[in-house]
């Protein structure tokens, strides 16, 4: 079994879990502004723009949600550009129908019905967005840590792969030689985009890191000058107590 290869599991695992939670989401939302849709129609059956708007928009939606439901599985660069741009078209077609309904509400007033599935509607918008957001923010956190795990643990990954004693302890004597004739050579590795971004994390961190430190080593230095200061101050005073108490007293 790779390292790690539980830990990755269970990160994965968190990420596919949300991901059907907005797969729920993204099926069960559009529901609703269909309803929204379907009632704003018939209630504006007599006034054209209104009607015209809420047709449009319906049509608009039920294409974005066919289109999602027929590619949500499919994993191609190319699917994947055109599902992210269908996907921010049905956020701005419901926005743009929470928009006119408003519109509709502040121009001509709406009935208390109206008004509840306006409320739905925008809360639905909201939570569908945030899973959306906390979906996409955790995804890639979780690949970088992935993407992480694999560099520090590269060297003993590459000893795994040897397979018994005597390769891992070439390794373990030709690391350090590589290392110097390729600093020899002007040799760079070549890093990928995200491990270039995983090194800079990582040089930050480490600088970070060392200051804390230093300022926890002359904090404790500055502790310790304090105390020794504050014991040198005990032993004059218990000096002068003894000299008080037991000098003069011998003196009388």
């Amino acid at each position: 079994m790779a390292l790690l290869s539980r830990s990755k599991a269970v990160l994965f695992k968190m990420v596919d879990d949300i991901k059907k939670v907005l797969f729920f989401v993204n099926v069960f939302v559009p529901i609703i502004f269909f309803g929204n849709y379907g009632y704003s129609i018939y209630k504006n059956v007599h006034h054209l723009a209104f009607l015209i708007i809420y047709s449009l928009l319906f049509v608009l939606s039920v294409i974005a949600y066919v289109h999602y439901l027929a590619t949500h599985k499919k994993s191609s660069k190319n699917s994947k550009g055109v599902k992210r741009v269908i996907k921010s078209f049905k956020y701005l077609l419901n926005a743009a129908m929470i928009g006119v309904k408003v519109f509709e509400m502040v121009k001509y007033g709406l009935g208390d019905f109206d008004k509840i599935l306006l409320m739905i509607s925008a809360i639905s918008l909201a939570v569908q967005v945030l899973i959306m957001l906390v979906s996409i923010y955790i995804d890639n956190y979780v690949k970088l840590f992935s993407a992480s795990l694999e560099m520090d643990l590269a060297f003993f990954t590459k000893l795994s792969k040897l397979g018994g004693v005597k390769g891992a302890m070439y390794e373990l004597v030709d690391a350090p030689l590589e290392a110097i004739a390729n600093k020899i050579e002007n040799k760079q590795p070549e890093y990928t985009e995200t491990e270039l971004y995983l090194n800079e994390l990582a040089q930050k961190y480490e600088a970070e890191e060392a200051k804390r430190k230093k300022q926890k080593i002359e904090e404790k230095k500055k502790l310790g000058e304090e105390r020794a200061e504050n014991k040198k101050q005990e032993i004059v005073e218990h000096l002068k107590t003894i000299k008080e108490k037991v000098f003069h007293k011998n003196a009388k």
